[in-house]
């Protein structure tokens, strides 16, 4: 079974539901009104039908809350500068391997637009 990817709705909700961070920051944060996030949070199914716009606010600040949680920051966004260059020497390895270089690329997709995946990589891996 493939690994589902986080998407921002599931970020968002996630954000919304988590308990520990109190609503007027997550207003204050996003630039979102008190009252929105407060619908979010007694309905958080409402964020299936908001803005785009505030789904993505919601996320981002909810990717950094983990990514800050996790690893910490600055460790997280360190390592996540380093992967490229990781993965382009992994790849030079196998240049001559067009299948080995695809499935290279799709690992290194994957693992980018997970950033809570990242933290605990930098966690594992970062310095």
């Amino acid at each position: 079974m493939a690994k589902k990817v986080p998407s921002d709705l599931t970020n968002a909700q996630a954000l919304i539901e988590e308990k520990n961070i109190p609503l007027t920051e997550i207003s204050k944060r996003t630039g979102i009104s008190l009252p929105r996030i407060k619908a979010y949070r007694a309905n958080p199914d409402k964020l299936r039908t908001a803005s785009w716009e505030n789904v993505r606010k919601l996320s981002e600040l909810a990717v950094n809350f983990y990514l800050q949680q996790e690893v910490g920051l600055q460790k997280a966004l360190n390592f996540r500068n380093e992967l490229p260059i990781w993965f382009n020497d992994i790849k030079s390895k196998y240049e001559r391997d067009p299948e080995m270089q695809d499935f290279l690329s799709e690992v290194e997709r994957l693992i980018e637009r997970d950033p809570l995946l990242v933290a605990r990589l930098a966690d594992l891996f970062g310095e």
